[in-house]
């Protein structure tokens, strides 16, 4: 994900007009090799709907994240893309990991492998993690800006699925539980948006609950109230068509051991609300 400005062409790098990489063969060399891939290759000669859920399956299951850090550092900063933002330099910070990863460990470049491979999978995959396999989160409306400042216009438009999550404070209901409106302001940016999730968190102070320990009615309450109001705001932002997911957030069942301890949790929380 390069930055979209307009920069003289490399030598030997030829683009598209999208400004993705040109990966048809161009010399005998290359052409000879591209030919034998067709034919060589076991992934290559797979049933193309095969093909599509290994990259699937490669590409997907990652959660893409863009924040902005503000500071008053002056010089260059590497990997970085900024902008002044109230007299300080809005840095655009990307981390990318796996959405089954509890701890959110960030992941280097973790689709350049594969689309190294060869001139087909690439062609074949330049795309894919922009898709609904992968999802995109950005931290405010700069982000989102600088995000489509940044990226390749192609891929910028091609991200299908945007994820929030809100934090529901247990004992004061919300209307939008907390989330931030302004971060919808450029939300019609993303043109080839299909799917925006969002998730509800519980809290009590600042510590995030599993939804697990809530009772029932309060799970119910807090996903219909924030459905409608967030739901309201969100289609009203979006690009037309965009499908709405409503979740609570929670930890995987075998995460609570101890039975007695998640019924002791959930009586506390119960009390909680209840005063």
């Amino acid at each position: 994900m390069g930055n979209g400005g307009s920069k003289p062409q490399t030598s030997g790098v030829r683009l598209l007009n999208d400004r993705l990489l040109n990966a048809m063969p161009y010399t005998q060399a290359a052409q000879r090799i591209f030919k034998q891939n067709r034919t060589a290759c076991p992934l290559l000669n797979l049933p193309s709907e095969i093909q599509s859920r290994i990259f699937a399956e490669a590409l997907g299951g990652y959660l893409i994240m863009f924040s902005v850090r503000r500071t008053a550092q002056r010089g260059p900063i590497p990997l970085s893309f900024d902008e002044v933002d109230g007299g300080l330099r809005a840095i655009l910070m990307i981390k990318v990991s796996a959405l089954n990863c509890r701890y959110r460990t960030s992941i280097s470049s973790p689709f350049v492998s594969l689309q190294q491979t060869c001139r087909q999978i690439y062609m074949q995959t330049a795309l894919v993690p922009f898709s609904h396999i992968n999802d995109f989160w950005f931290s405010e409306d700069l982000a989102l800006r600088m995000m489509s400042w940044r990226m390749k216009s192609v891929h910028f438009r091609s991200i299908a699925k945007v994820v929030f999550t809100v934090r529901e404070k247990v004992g004061e209901p919300s209307e939008f539980g907390g989330f931030d409106l302004e971060r919808l302001s450029s939300l019609s940016l993303l043109q080839g948006l299909k799917h925006v999730q969002v998730l509800i968190h519980f809290a009590v102070g600042d510590r995030c609950r599993n939804a697990v320990i809530m009772p029932e009615w309060v799970r119910d309450d807090a996903l219909q109230r924030i459905g409608q109001s967030l739901g309201r705001e969100i289609k009203a932002a979006a690009p037309k068509g965009v499908k709405l997911i409503f979740e609570m957030r929670e930890q995987e069942a075998q995460e609570w051991v101890d039975p007695e301890d998640l019924k002791r949790r959930k009586e506390v929380i119960k009390a909680m609300i209840e005063t």
